[in-house]
């Protein structure tokens, strides 16, 4: 998915950071379906916040044919996020028309990246997917640090022709 109109931070100090859908200048134009998603992720137990202080966020609203029940931009930087915006979706949009676009927060030797991930359809389906997403963001990390384990057998190698 190609990168949405807006500027990522290099990094961020919260579970979730919610982002604008564009910018004007140095204000931030936020959907007006997202005013209460930083409160419902912080009751669902993550850090979250908006991109911008108060006194830069401007809410616009959207008509379409098919209403879309919430539509964000988002940044992940942790398990609890994941979780949290997973639990919001099935409590409060579970049923409801869901657009997700989610930049996962990557850190690292090589610096930091945002990987953009693009999510549409019922509230229950986009919250599977981001289970999904950080399932394999988990085992990403762990694979990365750990032995592999697969079927049960040790797969670490020395170089004395595959004897351990």
């Amino acid at each position: 998915m190609p990168s949405p109109p807006i500027s990522p931070p290099d990094s961020i100090d919260v579970d979730v950071m919610v982002f604008p859908r564009e910018t004007e200048g140095e204000r931030g134009l936020y959907h007006d379906s997202v005013i209460t998603l930083v409160k419902e992720l912080r009751e669902a137990g993550a850090t979250a916040s908006f991109q911008h202080p108060p006194e830069m966020r401007e809410w616009i609203g959207e008509k379409a044919l098919s209403p879309i029940e919430i539509s964000f931009l988002i940044g992940i930087a942790s398990n609890a996020g994941w979780a949290a915006i997973g639990a919001v979706l099935r409590r409060r949009h579970r049923a409801g028309q869901v657009r997700a676009r989610i930049a996962r927060y990557r850190g690292g030797a090589s610096g930091n990246q945002w990987e953009w991930i693009a999510l549409d359809g019922p509230g229950d389906e986009v919250a599977d997917a981001i289970e999904a997403l950080q399932k394999t963001e988990l085992a990403n990390r762990l694979d990365a640090t750990s032995d592999r384990v697969v079927g049960g057998e040790d797969q670490r190698r020395t170089d004395n022709h595959g004897e351990k």
